[in-house]
């Protein structure tokens, strides 16, 4: 992986089967709560389904909040039709746990002869703007792409909040029983009338 230094980042790596080898995974920290974990992955075209039951256990980790996840690499899984996200042998399980984490599988064109093994997927967050096939590296076509990252951070908003604890209940009830209604709201409609009364309510405590 190749990154640039400004970027703030926390690198590792996690060897999962002597298949598999391991996973290279990276965190970018965009802001105090909130990270993007990118996960790169190779998984041997020789992985039994044993093996693929131990793989598939880790994403967990990757996928769980505060984190949005983008995870991409070689899968060796080409009888998947994503289409239809139906597969059969190998296959099932990475739909399965696409599934279940609501994640986005964004390659839909062959990227080695006519087989699509590379896969890049993302979580609901991370939103895809380009994707393209490009020049080969060995025999696997080059993917480019893009992405725009939702922004998480919340915007605070003060409102001033009454303390009914503090209201004098019987001056406030004084006030609103001298208050005419029949003639404040005469000629009036629902809603102005609703606003007349909060206004006496909000100025009677």
């Amino acid at each position: 992986m190749y990154i640039e230094e400004k970027l703030q980042l926390q690198i590792n790596t996690k060897r999962v089967t002597e298949k598999w080898k391991y996973y290279v995974y990276l965190t970018i920290h965009s802001h105090p709560r909130q990270a993007i974990k990118i996960v790169l992955v190779y998984r041997n075209v020789a992985c039994t389904a044993i093996d693929d039951d131990e793989v598939y256990g880790y994403p967990d980790y990757f996928l769980s909040a505060p984190y949005q996840t983008l995870i991409m690499g070689i899968f060796n899984l080409p009888h998947i039709i994503w289409t239809t996200r139906q597969s059969r042998g190998p296959g099932s399980k990475l739909i399965d746990l696409i599934n279940t984490n609501f994640l986005q599988q964004h390659v839909v064109e062959p990227t080695r002869q006519s087989n699509i093994h590379d896969l890049v997927m993302t979580t609901p967050g991370l939103r895809m703007i380009e994707l393209e096939l490009t020049d080969k590296i060995g025999d696997h076509k080059m993917i480019d792409f893009a992405l725009q990252v939702r922004d998480l951070n919340t915007k605070t908003q003060h409102k001033n909040v009454t303390d009914c604890k503090r209201i004098n209940f019987k001056l406030m009830k004084k006030k609103l029983g001298s208050i005419d209604y029949e003639l404040l709201m005469r000629n009036e409609n629902s809603k102005e009338c609703y606003k007349i009364l909060k206004q006496k309510i909000a100025t009677a405590t």
